[in-house]
């Protein structure tokens, strides 16, 4: 004898949940340019070259950290 029932299998249930970690907003300050010894000026033009680069490195940096902190916060949807 066959024994036969109607039965569904449930699919599981899977919930998403986002959890987004921000840096500390220390590391999104700007950044502060560095001193040296100069002795001529071709020291001066180069350091002025040199800073002025690093400087732009890293504002451009921090500035896509707050971007991607400042999207981050928008309401993201879920599934549950």
């Amino acid at each position: 004898m066959i024994l036969s029932a109607c039965s569904t299998v449930q699919p599981p249930v899977v919930k998403t949940r986002l959890i987004v970690i921000k840096p500390p907003m220390e590391l999104t300050q700007e950044c502060q340019t560095l001193e040296r010894q100069l002795v001529t000026n071709a020291d001066l033009a180069r350091l002025a070259i040199d800073q002025q680069e690093a400087l732009a490195r890293c504002n451009a940096d921090k500035r896509a950290m707050r971007e991607w902190i400042d999207s981050s916060s928008q309401p993201q949807a879920t599934t549950q």
